[in-house]
């Protein structure tokens, strides 16, 4: 920072700083104290599974939606009422219904990027909904691209199906990756053939790296798998031991091409825990390995259907259930990348909820301070201004 003398950042650092840990203090006598300090600030993310069903309807807001800045119509259409266009809204319709429905997409999903930014939120984990771009529109990626970046928004990874080669559909996935500049590339499985026998899973792996590979190639980053209690559930011996498939694959893939998302809620429910500390003994014993959470919270998590199906939890808002996120967050502190909030069946109250009691706080609160000369009196570091005196701009860019 030229002309910033090292006396004037280290002030302007100790006054940010004071201001937050008042906030933090004050934050944190209202937060559940299962989620401990949070989120640490810049890693808040969400998947945007979560919010399918207010984009492309407008419904799934909950009691009390926090969204109030969408229009109710949008060229003749009624967006929050209507998934199709209706040919006898007042004023009737003019123009392409198809058009006239992106709009609606357009308009929720800005207002819930709005949302998101307002709530901390700086990434989100992509997924399919109403109007997403298909991975050949590129201009329809661009905008998509820009619309994140007016607010604020990262692409951190993206849930799609993993091909079992390279072949055009993968590459056309990574092509479109690289336009909305996402990290990774996700699925909400393992990809094919599956875990279902030792054998799949040993392929599963090797196509895992196959597709990483070139995807690391092509500029975009690893590829990732995420986790239900099934991973965890079906087990087979490797190499003389009884392992998970869940950590058969991890052992078996590639960690430049392939790493783990690891869904907390989940990994709990297949270890029949409420305490967290499965999915941290996890992170610790792969730290190099888990780079993104799936946040979730839920009930009936101890349950257990058979000794082969442990899946008995129901998500809620997170702060609300069962799960001691604090051995989970203490865990993957410097190791794990994204934290993305994730609510099956949860609407847009119950995501207010949740990034509510994920803010990061105390320890997790941290500041970003950007200080710069505020006239033209600026010198290099180190060196002398007239007076020895010249204004200063702090900015808070952080939490």
């Amino acid at each position: 920072m030229k002309g910033f003398t090292r006396r004037a950042r280290t002030c302007a650092a100790v006054a940010g700083l004071a201001v937050l840990a008042t906030t933090a203090t004050a934050n944190a006598q209202t937060r559940p104290e299962k989620v401990g300090d949070g989120i640490p600030t810049g890693q808040m993310s969400t998947q945007m599974f979560n919010y399918g069903g207010y984009i492309g309807t407008g419904t799934n807001t909950g009691t009390a939606n926090p969204i109030t800045s969408v229009a109710p119509t949008s060229k003749g259409v009624q967006c929050l009422t209507s998934v199709q266009p209706n040919p006898r809204a007042t004023p009737p319709i003019v123009g392409d219904p198809a058009d006239q429905l992106a709009e609606c997409y357009r308009n929720r999903l800005e207002a819930l990027f709005a949302f998101l930014q307002k709530k901390g939120v700086t990434s989100i984990e992509l997924f399919s909904h109403a109007g997403y771009p298909a991975e050949t529109d590129v201009e329809g990626l661009k905008a998509y691209r820009a619309l994140l970046e007016k607010y604020g928004l990262h692409a951190a990874g993206q849930h799609g199906t993993h091909q079992a080669t390279v072949n055009q559909a993968w590459k056309n996935r990574v092509a479109a990756a690289k336009i909305l500049g996402a990290d990774a590339l996700g699925s909400g499985s393992f990809g094919s053939p599956g875990v279902n026998t030792y054998a799949n899973t040993l392929q599963t792996a090797q196509n895992l790296d196959t597709i990483g590979k070139y995807s690391v190639e092509q500029g975009v980053g690893p590829v990732y798998v995420h986790n239900h209690t099934g991973e965890f559930d079906t087990k087979y011996m490797d190499n003389g031991e009884l392992k998970s498939a869940w950590q058969i694959i991890v052992e078996r893939t590639d960690p430049r091409y392939v790493f783990m998302e690891l869904d907390v809620f989940w990994s709990q429910d297949a270890h029949n825990s409420t305490t967290g500390e499965a999915s941290a003994a996890l992170i610790n014993k792969y730290p190099n390995r888990i780079k993104m959470l799936h946040i979730k919270d839920g009930t009936g998590v101890t349950g257990q259907v058979s000794d082969t199906n442990t899946r008995t939890g129901q998500p809620i808002a997170t702060g609300t259930g069962e799960i001691d996120f604090r051995p989970i967050f203490a865990a993957a502190k410097n190791r794990v990348q994204y934290y993305h909030h994730e609510h099956d069946g949860g609407t847009i109250t119950d995501a207010n909820t949740s990034f509510t009691n994920l803010k990061g706080v105390g320890s997790a609160s941290v500041a970003t301070l950007m200080g710069y000369p505020a006239g033209s009196a600026a010198v290099d570091a180190g060196g002398a201004a007239a007076g020895n005196t010249f204004p200063v701009r702090v900015e808070n860019t952080g939490d």
